[in-house]
């Protein structure tokens, strides 16, 4: 088993890599992320999701631009400020990421 491990190691990193790529080329000029990845309004669910993958893969090693993560994380504050009070989903959504 260790030995398939290794071998897909690289392939994985790739993956991982490409996917921080995808998603950075989608965040929109505000720090955000659209519901579908192409839109040019920001969603704040897709955007906080965004964010916690992210944030998972620096947690991992991996090299996010600060730059796109800060602009995220900002993006998100504004986000939590204007979710209404009763919109606990909400809430922990954007909290979580």
């Amino acid at each position: 088993k260790g030995d398939a491990a290794a071998a897909q190691a690289p392939s994985l990193t790739a993956r991982i890599r490409a996917s921080i790529g995808t998603l950075i080329a989608a965040q929109l000029d505000d720090g955000g992320w659209s519901w579908t990845g192409s839109g040019s309004t920001a969603d704040r669910l897709a955007s906080a999701r965004c964010v916690w993958a992210l944030a998972a893969a620096r947690k991992s090693g991996h090299r996010v631009a600060d730059e796109a993560f800060e602009k995220s994380l900002t993006y998100l504050a504004n986000q939590q400020a204007a979710i209404a009070v009763d919109d606990l989903e909400a809430q922990a959504i954007v909290l979580h990421a």
